[in-house]
């Protein structure tokens, strides 16, 4: 049986599980705060595989990882912060750290789980993976951080490895967590069931790629299938195009069949975003992310909300 080590069991650690059990993988999940109802509702994975452990407690890491006998272990946290705009430098120095500690027990290969906010908004018609990293947040720069310091980890011990570059995230996450991309689509799946009025950072010219997180797990399982020495090392999973606030409430206005928007947009972003390229991930993994239409409709489903489905798309 394939085995995965999975550190991370917020929204990303929590589906890849559900998309690797449903191939048939055995997982072993660590988080340093797990919320227990969240993954089992939503990664169906049985019960037992979710530690309460913190990815700096490299003892106990090792213990579970060499019980388990994973030959993969797949990177999902990120994202701490000390305030709302300041994040946990040591992060880059655990996963490097983290690296070295599981390839000690026979780990052989590894997965970071990545943000396009590493290329910062460069002005590209296009982001590939050869585009330059350019970040312009500070939230780029500490992605990028851990980026730097998981290459540095797989140099030292000659391992295979991948970074994952993900698009904005959204789809059922934890109470009061999220990304800013997932609480956008919470606020609007929110306004779609009750008819309540919601103001959005944006405005109609604003556009940013979406990702739905199933399509994020998919790309991960299809990632384990493929022969670890076909492997890049940095491949971008995302729609593949950019969307406008306008067209998404209209693909709820088709999920809930005669919802109405009554949406404030407050601002317009002045510097224009990039698409990112999936043609690697379309032709390594044969990755096809679902149209926006059946991301929000599964998102409704998963969240056990009745929606009054509209025509099918």
């Amino acid at each position: 049986m394939n085995k995965a080590f999975i550190v991370g069991a917020g929204q990303v650690g929590t589906f890849v599980s559900r998309n690797l059990v449903s191939s048939g993988f055995s997982v072993c999940v660590c988080d340093s705060d797990p919320s227990p109802g969240y993954f089992y509702r939503y990664s169906e994975a049985a019960d037992g595989v979710l530690n309460s452990v913190h990815a700096s407690d490299l003892q106990t890491i090792e213990k579970l990882a060499q019980g388990h006998g994973s030959d993969v272990a797949i990177i999902c946290i990120g994202g701490h912060q000390k305030t709302s705009t300041e994040f946990i430098e040591s992060d880059g120095d655990q996963i490097h750290a983290l690296v070295h500690c599981l390839s000690a027990i026979g780990t052989s290969c590894f997965v970071l789980i990545s943000s396009r906010a590493v290329y910062g908004r460069n002005g590209e018609n296009e982001i590939n993976e050869a585009s330059p990293t350019k970040p312009s947040s500070e939230y780029g720069h500490y992605m990028l951080d851990r980026e730097i310091r998981f290459q540095s980890a797989l140099n030292d011990i000659n391992r295979t490895g991948v970074i994952v570059r993900s698009s904005g995230l959204f789809g059922p996450v934890r109470f009061g967590q999220g990304s800013h991309s997932a609480k956008l689509f919470d606020q609007l799946l929110h306004a779609a069931i009750t008819g309540a009025n919601v103001t959005i950072t944006g405005g109609e010219n604003t556009k940013d790629d979406y990702l739905y997180i199933e399509d994020l797990a998919r790309a991960i399982g299809a990632l384990m299938k493929l022969p670890r020495e076909l492997w890049p090392p940095v491949i971008n999973i995302g729609p593949g195009r950019l969307f406008g606030m306008n067209e998404i409430c209209k693909a709820f206005a088709d999920v809930f069949n005669g919802w109405e928007p009554n949406i404030t947009l407050d601002s317009d972003c002045q510097i224009p975003l990039s698409a990112l390229s999936i043609k690697l991930a379309t032709s390594k993994l044969g990755f096809k992310p679902l149209s926006l239409y059946s991301s929000l409709l599964s998102y409704s489903q998963l969240s056990n909300v009745e929606a009054k489905f509209g025509n099918s798309k």
